[in-house]
């Protein structure tokens, strides 16, 4: 998944649904409007999981229910870099609370915890609706701004599935 374009939410789509637990996203490229900084930060305006249907295990519709019905509460959202600066982000929260106008950053001149550069690892952690949910698709939405070239929308991310968050790293 590399060479990304940031104008428009992207989408991963595997062969075949995966009933697991845990997504790790490893972000590996990213965007920065001076090149000197290119690959130095992360954010992302959301991300979704979709079943083989197309809808979202997130955020599900009422239009289209999905069952057993999962609940946003379970779904959690963990990494090794976050911006703790106040006007830059949401926090790991903002990943999947359904609005493209909040966005997590990762961690930059020390206003945060974890890592400062990439690779940047965010665990999404299915919970317990994992085991009857299956999925096959990965959506994200960059950072809502006005370039394509804003400060740490990826350009290249590796996706690994597990139902063991420790072999996510194998």
């Amino acid at each position: 998944f590399t060479d990304i374009q940031n104008e428009k939410p992207e989408a991963v789509v595997f062969e075949n649904s995966a009933v697991t637990s845990a997504v790790r996203i490893k972000a590996t490229s990213s965007y920065h409007w001076e090149d000197d900084n290119n690959n130095k930060y992360m954010n992302i305006g959301d991300i979704d999981v979709f079943d083989p249907d197309g809808n979202s295990l997130i955020h599900p519709s009422s239009d289209t229910p999905v069952t057993p019905e999962p609940s946003e509460s379970q779904w959690k959202v963990t990494g090794n870099s976050v911006s703790t600066n106040g006007g830059d982000g949401g926090g790991y929260e903002a990943l999947i609370d359904g609005n493209i106008n909040t966005y997590y950053h990762s961690n930059y001149n020390e206003n945060g915890t974890g890592t400062t550069g990439l690779p940047v690892d965010l665990i999404l952690d299915r919970g317990e609706t994992a085991s009857s949910l299956p999925f096959q698709t990965f959506g994200y939405h960059p950072r809502n701004h006005t370039s394509i070239n804003a400060n740490g929308n990826f350009k290249g991310i590796e996706l690994y599935v597990s139902d063991d968050q420790n072999k996510l790293f194998e």
